[in-house]
């Protein structure tokens, strides 16, 4: 039981996660995190008991779930390990592993911390009694997903191999000169002192200096290559994550909180941090050590082997540091992506903090994190400092040491007082490089640390990577087709079930329904930003999954309810990427239709005029426009719009509206203003996630008392679009 392997939890919601894989490691699988996360439906909640369950059989596991007491450890059929529900700190939901009883004590270990005990009584007092036991069935099968390590990314290194041959011949000359200028000392003591030779001492003296300015110079050029390699290594590994998240499914960025996404982008500089360290130090520095270390043999093997007498207590420091320093850098990148995520948060719904009078209870909330996240750091930095203390004082024993032990040759005439100068001064060029090796490994610790985060993102496939070799396709003037379509967010609830729909190409459909009945839903699967558990999307011949999704989204545009508005001008947020597709004769147009002209030409800048981000010195209804003129620009054949008139006045509405149905497109309106919807072909009515009516109003005014109890409910009037 003691070699139980530990799996630390990436971020706050993935307890669960962590359990699970430890509990998989335990029977011999090895399964990174980001999967766990999607088979056991985790969110940004975290991850529910029965989602734990469901994953675990899964994999072959028989688990039972029951809800125990502490009797239960005693009991002779108990198997080990089992996943416990615990409340941490008062509130804190909380999933941990026991693997075993000693006495009274549990053997638990915690993802969030590290391995403990703890007594039977204090576990009762944190336990909800919710117990998961799980053991291999008979279908288990040993699974290992092995991550890549930091290796993958020494490629970058050799990408870059002029420049960092132009560090290493730089460093050569320091290198070189640093040695030289040593035996100034023993020359200058033992030969032109004794011997009073001005001539020479003047020589020596004069290339000393010039040797210190060269030093100097290639110091110099050697550190600002060093600064363009961290920025070549920044580019490739930041900019991949970056693009590899743009490229992934919708439903990473609604199972994560943005602080976590953000924070990983951050914690690549770790990595290109030690990769450049790496790079230096496995070339430079293992090789000074070298040169140098045969010098000081040269000089006198008696003291050399002193110094090396060091080197057991340097790996000792190391050794004694390396499980707690990779618990600490863990437990700082979490608090600080949790840190990032609340202010995020709070940043984003800054408008509605101020109209609730919560920002005294958001300052509380962030300050809280910030004291976590400077404790977690403090940790960390303490250690950091205890393990360069350590170093440092063995340093410095070992110097004490060799001059004590120097000076008694130098008294016996084993050794002049020049060979100990410059031994002494020959052997900081030894330790020096020796402790820079040793430095290395807290570095990649850290690292190591951040590539693992890393990589839970960059293992999860882009949403591009099943229809790589799908369809392209610049027609879908087609019928589209939805046959027994369900979809669910998470295992716990579905959110669309046996949908059945077709629409003919050219079709005006209005979609309404009870909030979270399930409209947005559907409208992002007929876009693919979901995909659905069961059921199929076609649109006539073409399956959705056989269509390259880049093609797809070219000709089904769909206009989610939150308006994106970029810091820009009108123009640029009109066109985005397509300037060189996009008239202005088109723009002109478009603009007048949706009453946009006017707007336009009420700044001096025209088109030109700035927009702020998240369009914030515009109305609702101005950015409403905007996005859905946007829209219009891309000319494609089907139209997917969610409220993207409910900010506007009732008579603009109306005339935006009117226009719409004018375009032979597929329209597919999301409305929850009812009476606007009579203009429309038919009307379907969704709730709890069931098509419940479908037909004109009139009809479903007639039979339906849900359409009925809405559409009396309804407000005729929107928000003013001033």
């Amino acid at each position: 039981m003691a070699k139980f392997k530990f799996i630390a939890q990436q971020d706050q919601s993935d307890c669960g996660v962590a359990c699970l894989a430890m509990v998989l490691a335990h029977y011999g699988s090895q399964v990174p995190l980001h999967r766990l996360r999607r088979e056991s439906g985790t969110d940004k909640q975290g991850t529910s008991a029965y989602g734990l369950k469901i994953a675990l059989e899964g994999y072959g596991f028989d688990c039972l779930a029951v809800e125990a007491d502490n009797t239960v450890w005693q009991d002779p059929d108990m198997s080990f390990p089992a996943i416990a529900h615990v409340i941490k700190e008062g509130d804190q939901l909380h999933y941990l592993v026991v693997y075993g009883l000693e006495g009274d004590q549990l053997l638990i270990a915690d993802p969030a911390e590290a391995k403990i005990q703890m007594s039977l009584a204090d576990f009762a007092s944190i336990w909800t009694g919710v117990l998961l036991i799980p053991t291999p069935g008979e279908n288990y099968q040993i699974q290992v997903h092995k991550s890549k390590g930091l290796s993958q990314f020494f490629s970058l290194i050799m990408d870059n191999k002029i420049l960092l041959a132009k560090i290493i011949l730089a460093s050569i000359v320091v290198i070189a000169i640093s040695i030289g200028s040593s035996f100034y000392f023993q020359v200058l003591i033992d030969q032109l002192i004794p011997r009073n030779n001005y001539h020479w001492l003047n020589v020596f003296s004069l290339g000393l200096l010039a040797a210190y300015l060269a030093m100097v110079i290639f110091k110099y050029i050697r550190s600002k290559l060093l600064v363009i390699l961290g920025q070549e290594m920044s580019q490739t590994i930041m900019l991949d994550y970056f693009n590899h998240v743009l490229d992934l499914p919708l439903d990473f960025f609604t199972n994560r909180q943005a602080g976590d996404i953000i924070s990983r982008f951050l914690d690549a500089n770790k990595i290109v941090n030690a990769l450049g360290s790496a790079s230096i130090t496995l070339v430079l520095d293992v090789g000074m050590a070298v040169i140098v270390g045969l010098t000081l043999a040269w000089q006198n093997g008696f003291l050399f082997l002193l110094t090396l007498l060091s080197l057991p207590f340097y790996f000792l420091a190391i050794y004694r540091f390396v499980k707690p320093l990779d618990q600490a850098n863990r437990e700082e990148m979490s608090s600080q992506s949790q840190l990032n995520a609340k202010i995020i948060e709070y940043l984003q719904g800054i408008e509605s903090l101020k109209t609730n009078n919560y920002t005294t209870a958001a300052k509380q909330a962030v300050r809280f994190q910030f004291l976590v996240t400077m404790r977690d750091a403090l940790i960390t930095a303490v250690l950091e400092i205890k393990q360069e203390s350590i170093k440092e004082l063995v340093g410095l024993l070992t110097t004490s040491l060799t001059l004590w032990y120097g000076a008694y040759l130098v008294m016996q005439g084993q050794l002049t007082l020049g060979q100990l100068i410059t031994y002494n001064a020959l052997v900081v060029y030894f330790t020096g490089p020796l402790q820079n090796i040793f430095k290395l490994q807290a570095s990649l610790q850290e690292a190591g640390v951040a590539n693992q985060r890393l990589n839970e993102v960059l293992e999860i496939d882009s949403e591009y990577a099943s229809n790589q070799y799908g369809i392209y396709t610049n027609n879908l003037k087609k019928e589209i087709s939805i046959c027994q379509l369900s979809f669910a967010y998470n295992i716990n609830q579905i959110t669309l079930e046996d949908i059945n729909l077709t629409i003919p190409y050219g079709q005006k459909v209005a979609l309404v329904g009870p909030s979270g009945s399930g409209k947005s839903s559907l409208a992002k699967l007929l876009v693919a930003l979901h995909r659905p558990q069961t059921g199929q999307i076609c649109f006539e011949d073409l399956a959705i999954n056989d269509l390259k999704i880049q093609s797809l989204r070219e000709r089904i545009y769909y206009l989610p309810q939150d308006n994106f508005i970029i810091k820009g001008s009108l123009y640029n947020n009109l066109v985005l990427d397509q300037e060189d597709q996009i008239s202005f004769g088109r723009i002109e147009y478009v603009m007048n239709q949706l009453d946009l002209r006017d707007f336009a030409l009420s700044h001096s800048l025209g088109l030109d005029q700035p927009l702020e981000e998240g369009g914030q010195n515009l109305s609702g209804g101005q950015k409403q426009r905007i996005v859905l003129a946007r829209a219009l620009l891309r000319d494609a054949d089907i139209y997917i719009l969610d409220e993207a008139t409910s900010a506007m006045d009732p008579i603009l509405e109306k005339q935006v509206v009117s226009y719409l149905l004018s375009l032979d497109k597929t329209i597919i309106f999301i409305a929850h203003h009812l009476p606007l919807v009579a203009q429309f072909d038919r009307v379907i009515l969704l709730d709890q996630g069931r098509i419940v009516g479908d037909g004109d109003q009139q009809t479903l005014l007639q039979q339906s008392e849900l359409y009925q109890a809405m559409y009396g409910q309804d407000q005729t009037g929107g928000d003013s679009d001033e």
